[in-house]
């Protein structure tokens, strides 16, 4: 809660704003999501996410769902990199980078898992990190 900036709001299409993004994804079991950030004022700022909740019943399109909204982004914003991890996501990373998005293969490794927990953490701990409040 201390990190929401109630006056924060998702970003409009701006091609100005450099964002980055992460996606973890799945297609049949836990959640999957794209979060875009940028900075300003020497901050991480939530730019904008999107979120799907895939299951046996209704897999996810990678192709419909992470891959476009990537291409939105991209098409929004001046989207610097992607960060994914390639288990589920070769096949899409490959396509993309054609479209000519630059993806950077990052593994959910144990190593780089407790660096990512560690940098969120350090973002939140010392207020560098704000997030624009969820819909009621």
């Amino acid at each position: 809660d201390q990190c929401v900036n109630e006056k924060l709001t998702p970003l409009l299409p701006n091609k100005d704003i450099k964002i980055w993004a992460g996606v973890d994804a799945s297609t049949k079991g836990d959640s999957s999501a794209v979060v875009a950030v940028t900075r300003r004022d020497n901050k991480v700022i939530l730019a904008n996410y999107r979120k799907w909740q895939p299951s046996q019943k209704n897999p996810l399109d990678l192709e419909l769902t992470i891959e476009k909204y990537l291409l939105d982004l991209s098409r929004a914003f001046n989207l610097q990199t992607v960060y994914f991890d390639p288990f589920q996501m070769h096949r899409s990373a490959v396509t993309l980078k054609k479209k000519g998005i630059f993806m950077h293969e990052l593994p959910q490794t144990v190593s780089n898992c407790i660096d990512f927990s560690q940098n969120f953490y350090d973002l939140i701990q010392f207020g560098n990190i704000q997030f624009y409040p969820r819909k009621k």
